[in-house]
């Protein structure tokens, strides 16, 4: 989670950084082909954090999804997973980590239900059924103090 804040951080940082710069290249009347390199160089900038982001969020959900033994798309599926362009990692596109979301919710859920069986089958009726003794003791009890 750090991690992914201080890559937004970073960002906010270079998108403020450009804007000085920009203003700056405002004021010195420059030409069009500056700032077309100024928007460039911002734009691949931002693009690299961002895919930073990407792959941490999509590398948190592919890890929660394995501890929930969840269904993970195949590599095959180019719909699913993006590649770097060096070809060295691979993450989940936006596709793919709204599915393995959605298959991460319908495990937590079904997890939820399983745990609430329990308490709602077995330990909800032994409960019921031990405050009824006590208080059945309870009065058996002060029916025996009053007859004395």
């Amino acid at each position: 989670m750090f991690m992914v804040w201080r890559l937004k951080w970073q960002r906010w940082k270079i998108g403020r950084s450009y804007a000085k710069d920009y203003k700056k290249l405002q004021k010195e009347k420059a030409s069009r082909e500056k700032f077309g390199e100024h928007d460039a160089e911002e734009y691949y900038a931002v693009r690299e954090v961002e895919r930073e982001i990407e792959f941490e969020v999509g590398r948190r959900l592919y890890d929660e999804a394995r501890s929930l033994d969840v269904e993970i798309p195949p590599h095959s599926d180019s719909e699913m997973w993006v590649d770097d362009a060096v070809g060295e990692r691979t993450w989940l596109s936006s596709k793919g980590r709204a599915q393995v979301r959605k298959l991460i919710d319908e495990e937590k859920a079904r997890r939820f239900e399983v745990k609430t069986q329990w308490v709602t089958r077995l330990i909800l009726p032994v409960l019921g059924l031990l405050i009824g003794v006590l208080g059945a003791i309870t009065g058996l009890i002060a029916v025996l103090h009053q007859k004395k």
